[in-house]
């Protein structure tokens, strides 16, 4: 484990959404918190309707994952990372293990959030997801094990080629979906 790791899960029961990244960048480990590089995870909540209020990227993890203040319906939000354990800015270096994805199925078996969000394709492929699945509504993967948690695929929210509106548009879908099947 690496011991420069400052980003701590915001996780725990209750949950209505649980967003699954790959790991900690190095900027938000260092500024100590998530999605702290760049405003647009922020953005595309705030747009979409799941946050309520614009937050500032410096605190804003504190605000919506350890309150749920501005939370659409004061739901309760929470963030985890599929590898915790390494500060690495380029996805491409993180080399998730069957270790790291069991430890993962092993918090969402206990905490059992009704849905969880996963942003980055290396967590999609590590949870053996289709890959012709590019985002949306995915289901309840881990049923088979007794867990109910419903998961969708919203891409990277920031540094790739899909256009935010794009991003936008699935938070909003997950928002009405959550709504209407009152998960």
């Amino acid at each position: 484990m690496n011991n420069s790791v400052k980003l701590k899960p915001f996780i725990g029961h209750n949950l209505e959404i649980l967003f699954i990244a790959l790991n900690p960048p190095k900027k938000s480990n260092d500024n100590g918190h998530y999605f702290s590089r760049f405003p647009n995870f922020w953005n595309q909540l705030f747009l979409s309707g799941l946050i309520e209020k614009e937050v500032d990227k410096k605190n804003a993890d504190e605000l919506i994952f350890g309150s749920n203040n501005f939370n659409y319906k004061n739901w309760n939000y929470g963030v985890t990372d599929l590898v915790p354990d390494l500060v690495e800015t380029d996805g491409q270096k993180v080399r998730p293990t069957n270790d790291h994805v069991n430890n993962l199925k092993d918090d969402i078996y206990k905490y059992k959030p009704k849905n969880a969000i996963i942003i980055h394709s290396k967590v999609k492929k590590m949870l053996g997801i289709s890959k012709g699945m590019k985002a949306g509504y995915i289901g309840d993967i881990l049923r088979n094990k007794g867990c109910e948690t419903n998961f969708f695929l919203v891409p990277f929210p920031h540094g790739d080629s899909i256009k935010q509106d794009i991003k936008i548009n699935l938070y909003k879908d997950i928002k009405d979906f959550i709504d209407q099947n009152n998960l």
